[in-house]
């Protein structure tokens, strides 16, 4: 009993070490050209052949290669099926390669750094190319992409800045690839796709095909005009990403819309079918043309209720897409992020009552956009909401808003007139960065924290009242105010002001403070280095909203910083200092 256990002992061992030393077993074969090749073998797989490196890391092809389908090894015949992890890693000799009809998959950075290599065919047998195969071949002008690829991982063609041609001929084949990532696809860096030799540019997806993957078109700018099958029932993420699409019709049975399939094209009108039950975020955002959105009669997931000129999530009421034209419904409650975004044609939008949230960047851009009305059942607006928006001239923040986030308002150029409600608790950083045209800003009683730069770069601030509640104002907050006369502060005990007042007026400015506390202001940091600091009377301004906000609309801006000596600088320096105002004049500035 003991003997036969042993040797069922030394028999499995036996067994183990032949699989061990097999599988990781390498043998050197030169091909028909005598250029030897290394391979891996693999007996779990059939006895199949990974070409490999000689050493880890290091060249080991130069010229043109030769990869055969089989190679003849002590009388077995192997069938090479794969190109290994970094197999031709750095082979910056290597100038051309032939991969056989016989290999499946190309590995993670196989001929990464192949700065010699001009042009590779991968023919219709490999169904995987992993990340960074192709990575850092610098001179590769040309790639002909075989029929059978599945799967291309992320920044397969990482740095290959020579690229000219992405050629394929079966467009089905192309539209079923599983891009792993945004960088996956060489389309996004060539920005053309090729077709049987020719630059994709008006374009018909056969019948057949039922989904079109993630990334398939992603920032191909030659294509102008694409034609769906009625087969199709999804679009993937960024599909169609930065192309120059102008219209779309979509066909019947479409289910779903990725991502920012269509983000950042020219399309002038949207038309979803009835059959559409998912659309997700950003799907249009960026395209500034569009003057027409319809939702058809049956769709339960989506409408353009009262021709109101919008896409909106029925369930929710949520916008998710606005144009030029679009009237917000009053049964809308929340404007999704984008949703209105660099819609240049918009010049006028009404929030109506029951709208309780603004989403981030929801009007970012929209340049022409003089006029908003936000009802009081707003709380929330998100940041960039109304972001360069540089024909807004007045704002009115209604008191159920309790923050004004990053950048809500910032570059809004000609924005003169801002009432902020007495709600908001938190003005966050850069919130008005950048307006150059606000002369007086009052800080309502409900504020306690004002943030960095939140008013940096409002160059006509004259005035400014400070609420009763301020904790702390951050660097910069009301940085660049060169014309800086008055601060109001109503604030019993100073509020933590680090360089709040960066390149400024203030050391030639009066700042007002409760008499209790002006002795206090005199020792503080920043505080004390007013130019000259008072207590307040009862006829000066109050931190409330109800106080009018003056404009400053025809007063010149500051544009230009210079030395003495007339050297051109970022921003204001210590000592005597030259600005160049928006009408032609300059002006001596002494920053202290």
């Amino acid at each position: 009993m003991k003997k036969s256990h042993l040797n069922l002992l030394l028999v499995l061992l036996s067994c183990m070490t032949s699989i061990n030393v097999l599988a990781y077993c390498d043998i050197q074969v030169p091909n028909a050209d005598g250029v030897t090749i290394y391979y891996n073998v693999n007996y779990l797989e059939n006895a199949e052949l990974e070409v490999t490196s000689r050493d880890y890391n290091k060249s080991s092809y130069s010229g043109d290669v030769v990869i055969p389908e089989e190679v003849t090894y002590e009388d077995h015949v192997y069938k090479v099926t794969s190109i290994g992890r970094s197999a031709f890693y750095n082979c910056s000799d290597l100038t051309s390669i032939t991969i056989p009809n016989s290999v499946i998959s190309i590995q993670g950075g196989a001929f990464y750094g192949c700065s010699s290599l001009t042009t590779v065919t991968i023919p219709n047998s490999v169904t995987t190319i992993e990340g960074y195969a192709f990575g850092n071949c610098t001179s590769l002008t040309s790639v002909n992409i075989g029929n059978g690829l599945t799967y291309m991982g992320n920044y397969a063609f990482d740095k290959c800045n020579a690229l000219t041609s992405i050629n394929i001929s079966d467009i089905a084949a192309w539209c079923g690839i599983c891009f792993d990532g945004i960088n996956s696809n060489p389309v996004t860096m060539q920005n053309r796709l090729h077709l049987n030799g020719e630059v994709v540019r008006e374009l018909v997806i056969p019948e057949g095909v039922t989904s079109i993957e993630n990334y398939a078109f992603d920032n191909c700018v030659s294509l102008i005009s694409i034609s769906l099958p009625n087969s199709l029932t999804s679009i993937g993420t960024d599909a169609f990403k930065n192309t120059n699409l102008t219209t779309i019709i979509f066909p019947n049975n479409l289910k779903s819309i990725g991502t920012s399939a269509f983000e950042y094209c020219n399309l002038t009108s949207i038309s979803i079918p009835k059959s559409v039950e998912t659309i997700r975020s950003m799907a249009f955002r960026g395209n500034p043309n569009i003057v027409n959105i319809t939702v058809e009669e049956g769709n339960t997931a989506y409408d353009s209720r009262n021709n109101c000129n919008a896409l909106i999530e029925t369930a929710s009421n949520t916008l998710l897409k606005g144009c030029q034209n679009t009237i917000i419904p009053e049964s809308v409650t929340a404007i999704a992020n984008y949703a209105c975004q660099g819609c240049s044609g918009l010049t006028s939008i009404v929030i109506p009552d029951g709208v309780t949230s603004i989403g981030g960047s929801a009007f970012l851009g929209c340049i022409n956009l003089a006029s908003v009305t936000i009802s009081s059942s707003v709380t929330t607006i998100g940041g960039f909401a109304f972001a360069r928006c540089e024909a807004l001239t007045s704002i009115d923040i209604p008191g159920n808003v309790t923050k004004i986030e990053r950048y809500t308002f910032e570059g809004c150029t000609n924005l003169s007139a801002v009432k902020i409600g007495n709600g908001v608790t938190i003005i966050d950083q850069y919130a008005f960065y950048s307006c150059p045209r606000i002369a007086s800003i009052t800080i309502p009683n409900s504020v306690t924290v004002i943030g960095d730069y939140s008013f940096s770069g409002c160059v006509s601030l004259t005035n400014l009242i400070i609420g009763n509640s301020v904790k702390g104002i951050g660097t910069s907050a009301f940085g660049s105010g060169f014309n800086l006369i008055n601060v109001f502060c109503y604030t019993e005990q100073a509020p933590i002001a680090y360089s709040s007042f960066n390149n400024s007026n203030y050391t030639n400015a009066t700042l007002h403070v409760p008499a209790a506390s002006l002795e206090a202001y005199k020792n503080v940091e920043q505080w004390k280095n007013f130019g000259t600091i008072i207590a307040l009377t009862d006829e000066d301004p109050k931190p409330t909203t109800d106080i009018a906000v003056t404009t400053a609309t025809q007063e010149p801006a500051i544009v230009e910083h210079y030395t003495i000596d007339g050297k051109r600088i970022n921003q204001l320096q210590r000592g005597l200092n030259i600005i160049k105002m928006s009408d032609g004049t300059t002006k001596k500035v002494i920053i202290r």
